[in-house]
């Protein structure tokens, strides 16, 4: 399924991401939805690391490090 990102009126509010079918869409544009960029992530986001940091002895099977 497809999606795209849409962004509110007057730049009121988040944008959002909706299915991109015209049912869906049509509807947002009526109302003044525009379609948009996905939304950066913030710097301290991108930052963060999500797996175990594997240089350290204790992270993840021991006997993979031997």
């Amino acid at each position: 399924m497809e999606k795209v990102w849409m962004r509110p009126p007057y730049g009121r509010g988040d944008p959002r991401e909706v299915e991109a079918k015209p049912e869906v869409i049509v509807p947002l544009l009526v109302q003044g939805w525009s379609q948009c960029d996905p939304p950066r992530l913030s710097p301290e986001v991108v930052d963060k690391e999500v797996t175990a940091d594997v240089r350290h002895a204790d992270a993840g099977n021991p006997d993979l490090l031997q």
